[in-house]
């Protein structure tokens, strides 16, 4: 790895850190679900990431954020979305894919 490619350190922080940087493919984008309901999130769990997740999925060709969480959230939940509201993104890099997560407040039927 080249000098350019690691960075150790931040001037601005006091501890260390080595910033590794490795090009990726464009972010692929998803949309998730936070449900709360009676003071309890609602978590879909994947067995065979073995990972806990909000429900959601990724945004298909032509689809709006809004059309993908009605249609993932109707696909997990088994329920209509009857409002929602937009939290923001985070970008994360899951199993080498860098993914733009949506989240959004929703309320369920």
């Amino acid at each position: 790895m080249s000098n350019s490619e690691v960075n150790e350190g931040y001037l601005d922080r006091q501890d260390p850190a080595i910033t590794i940087k490795f090009d990726l493919a464009p972010a692929r984008e998803v949309v998730a679900g936070v449900i709360k309901q009676n003071g309890k999130y609602f978590l879909i769990h994947h067995t065979k990431e073995h990972l806990w997740f909000f429900p959601g999925g990724k945004v298909d060709e032509g689809e709006s954020l809004e059309q993908a969480l009605t249609r993932e959230i109707k696909e997990e939940t088994g329920t209509n979305i009857t409002d929602h509201k937009y939290l923001g993104a985070i970008k994360t890099v899951h199993n080498n894919n860098l993914w733009r997560v949506h989240y959004y407040e929703v309320t369920l039927d």
